[in-house]
């Protein structure tokens, strides 16, 4: 039996050799001596070794050059990385749209391919992104966006907020139900707690952000996929990992080329959703592969600062 790569699709049924990981203990106790490290380091020189073989995003996209929303070149990313997963998605769902870069990925790259339903939704509250007009403006396209929440909406996107849900649900089930759900929210914080509670948090209707997700899952039809963003390494990753998708036949984890080194942010990628359970054993090597990986990068980190120090 062979030990599943990193960055590989894990199945519900995947055996492999009994291999350490990096703990997330570890990882995180690396994060933060890369952090005190780093602090002695001006902004260039921090940027330099952070952004060491991945790829800049650019700081803001001008009008008519590229994408209206730097969420394109996310989507492009994912895309790229994984042509075969995003394929035969005929419904998306983006109930975390921001200005809508996904869905303008979606309307320019695929203007061509197979008639998609686009239904995107922002939520519409104080520091918080909202659609941009031109998204929806790209010339003809076979990719139909509908925008479900608008700034009249009382529930202002929230997906939360139950009368939120329900709407996005709805429109679902007009389409036929979903077959590939995004969902791309929350940042990673070198606070634990922080990146906890941004899953499990309940709002002011009761309901914390992981709930929601879950809710919104049951969009899905048989057969059909996910892709979340997930903030990082946090203590109670795993469960979440293995709740999220002990329903899916298949999960991957891709960590995208604009993200830096120092970031443990990385997007999960689910497939076939199904009846029958997964093993926690199957997030546990997932979590398992994103720990080594960033494990290393927070090593590497380190010895290039130490370096430069002794050559200053």
């Amino acid at each position: 039996m062979n030990i599943a790569p990193r960055w590989d699709w894990l199945s519900g049924i995947y055996r492999t050799k009994i291999k350490e990981h990096a703990s997330i203990q570890d990882v995180i106790a690396a994060g933060k001596t890369t952090s005190r490290l780093a602090s002695r380091l001006d902004a260039k020189n921090w940027e330099s070794i952070e952004k060491l073989g991945r790829v800049a995003l650019p700081k803001r996209t001008a009008e008519g050059q590229g994408y209206v929303s730097r969420g394109g070149f996310k989507m492009q990313q994912l895309h790229e990385a994984e042509p075969q997963f995003f394929k035969d998605d005929h419904v998306i769902l983006d109930p975390c749209a921001g200005y809508g870069g996904f869905a303008e990925y979606y309307r320019t790259a695929m203007k061509k391919k197979a008639t998609k339903v686009f239904i995107m939704s922002s939520l519409y509250e104080k520091g918080h992104r909202v659609p941009a007009g031109e998204i929806r403006q790209t010339a003809t396209s076979n990719v139909d966006v509908v925008l479900a929440t608008t700034v009249e909406h009382v529930d202002k996107g929230n997906i939360k907020d139950p009368r939120c849900s329900a709407r996005l649900k709805e429109l679902s089930k007009r389409q036929g139900g979903v077959n590939l759900l995004i969902v791309d929210a929350g940042e990673y914080s070198v606070d634990e707690i922080r990146n906890h509670n941004f899953w499990y948090k309940k709002g002011r209707t009761g309901v914390d952000f992981f709930t929601a997700v879950l809710n919104l899952i049951s969009t899905i039809n048989a057969g059909s996929k996910m892709a979340i963003k997930i903030n990082g390494l946090w203590h109670g990753v795993i469960q979440l990992i293995h709740n999220l998708t002990k329903n899916f036949s298949k999960i991957k984890a891709i960590k995208l080329g604009t993200t830096g080194l120092s970031s443990p942010e990385w997007y999960l990628l689910a497939s076939g959703r199904e009846d029958k359970e997964a093993s926690n054993y199957r997030a546990f090597e997932l979590i398992g592969a994103v720990s080594d990986e960033q494990q290393y990068h927070y090593l590497l980190m380190q010895q290039i600062i130490r370096v430069r120090d002794i050559l200053a």
